[in-house]
């Protein structure tokens, strides 16, 4: 059995002085029933207005909590499957209260949808989209380099997982220094409240009692210093705490073998750009230059250390610039290495782009 139910042919067979007002009521019921089901919608969506102390629950699980004392506390949780709509939303309430409490950081709807397309983007986990998403709104990150500063962060939120899970597997290790670095595991748990602050002073927790309990072992206590004070430098990037970070990376080379302590050295100095300290950058990149230098005069025919000493000489080229000093030849030095390393066969591919675009600066006069 099949139904047909054609409106048109129902209302001709009305008479003819009613069909234009069987038009109009229909009209009018279509609308009626786009406008119920639009409010409909926005209530499932959580439209409501936030205030503060109090919480307020949005589609696919967002919920905010408002500030108190007009002090910044959000939490969110974004269940998995969340839509970018209820991302928006939710960044949208924390922009509303930061205005609330005379702090405001953003201005409008598509700046909130940067935020939630660049957080699904990168694929961040639930809680990080929280951590990161306070240190965005609340340092003076231009808007142009948001992806790259959560890029930076989540890669280095993986990297101090990694090295807290080799830490927690190691052998010998006390209980008072196992509990700490538990801790710290807790703290970044990607299922429950990410406290990236908490990880690293459980870290920093374990660093001391360690140090303070030194004894014959020194290579083996040295090698697990190394590893905290990684991750510790991992954890204040991902916290966009770059002066920490940058100091911490310093600590570490300190510790590490004078063939490896450059790409600390380098991390550090990235760190205190990021930081606003050219000047402290100049100082760690010059101690990078003069670790390279040694590396290279002690065996001219190491590819690789003559490769690092071009790169020190790029980085601190790269840091003349920015200090408006005289950087050509630095450029040209670094040119010169890469164009000794291509005669000989011993320019790696992937270093091709990098000897055309430092050549090309060493040209420019």
């Amino acid at each position: 059995m099949s139904f047909n139910f054609d409106v048109n042919e129902q209302i001709s067979k009305l008479p003819e002085q009613w069909q234009p007002w069987a038009n109009i009521a229909l009209l009018i019921g279509v609308l009626i029933f786009l406008i119920f089901s639009f409010l409909r919608w926005r209530q499932k969506s959580g439209n409501g207005k936030s205030k503060t102390g109090q919480t307020t629950e949005i589609n696919k699980g967002v919920a905010i909590k408002g500030g108190k004392n007009n002090q910044y506390n959000v939490e969110m949780t974004i269940n998995n499957g969340a839509d970018t709509e209820a991302i928006i939303e939710a960044v949208e309430r924390i922009l509303f209260e930061q205005e609330q409490a005379g702090n405001p950081l953003l201005s409008d709807r598509e700046q909130a949808a940067k935020i939630a397309e660049l957080s699904t983007e990168l694929e961040l986990p639930d809680q990080l989209v929280v951590a990161f998403l306070k240190n965005i709104l609340n340092r003076d990150i231009p808007r142009d380099q948001w992806k790259d500063a959560l890029f930076e962060a989540k890669t280095a939120f993986d990297n101090a997982q990694r090295e807290l899970e080799e830490l927690r597997a190691k052998a010998g290790i006390d209980d008072e220094i196992k509990d700490a670095l538990e801790a710290a595991q807790r703290a970044l748990d990607t299922d429950g409240e990410i406290n990236l602050q908490a990880a690293e002073t459980a870290l920093r927790e374990a660093r001391q009692i360690w140090l303070s309990q030194l004894d014959q072992r020194r290579d083996e206590e040295d090698k697990l210093i190394l590893h905290i004070l990684i991750t510790e430098a991992e954890l204040a990037t991902a916290n966009f705490a770059h002066d920490r970070a940058a100091d911490l990376w310093e600590k570490a080379a300190a510790y590490e073998a004078e063939a490896d302590k450059l790409f600390m050295l380098d991390r550090a100095g990235k760190a205190w750009k990021k930081a606003g300290s050219l000047a402290r950058q100049e100082r760690v990149y010059q101690t990078m230059f003069e670790t390279a230098k040694r590396l290279a005069a002690s065996d001219p025919a190491h590819t690789g250390w003559q490769r690092d000493l071009s790169v020190s000489y790029e980085r601190l080229a790269l840091n003349a610039d920015a200090l408006g000093n005289t950087a050509q030849p630095l450029w040209q030095l670094a040119c010169t290495i890469l164009q000794d390393l291509d005669k000989a066969g011993k320019l790696a591919p992937k270093d091709r782009p990098a000897l055309e675009e430092i050549c090309q600066r060493a040209s420019v006069g």
